[in-house]
C-alpha cells in the first residue's frame, strides 16, 4: 500500500472516531467499516460513509484532491449527486 493510501486510511479513522464521540455528527454519518452486514457479508462498502436522518440515501467518500476522479468513477453516474466527496491535501 502507498503512503498516501495508508494516509488516507489514517484520515477516514480519524474522522470516524471524531464521528463517534459527537452526537450530532452520529445523526448524520455511519462510518461503513461499523455496519454489520457489510463486515459479516464480506462485501465492500458503499462508500466511506453513509447518511443517516436528514442524509438519509447519501454515501460520502473522503479521499486526497488527486483520487476524486478514481472514486467517482467507481460509481459510474449510477448515483450521481448522491455521492459526496470530501477532500484532504496529503502532505508531501
Amino acid at each position: 500500500m502507498s503512503p498516501e493510501a495508508v494516509f488516507g486510511k489514517v484520515v477516514e479513522r480519524e474522522l470516524a472516531k471524531d464521528v463517534a464521540k459527537s452526537s450530532d455528527a452520529r445523526a448524520l454519518f455511519v462510518w461503513t467499516r461499523d455496519m454489520d452486514a457489510f463486515a459479516k457479508g464480506g462485501r465492500s462498502s458503499p462508500g466511506d460513509f453513509v447518511g443517516t436522518g436528514r442524509a438519509q440515501g447519501d454515501l460520502f467518500e473522503i479521499t486526497s484532491i488527486g483520487g476524486v476522479a478514481e472514486h467517482a468513477a467507481r460509481w459510474n453516474g449510477q448515483l450521481g449527486e448522491l455521492v459526496h466527496m470530501a477532500t484532504y491535501t496529503y502532505p508531501l
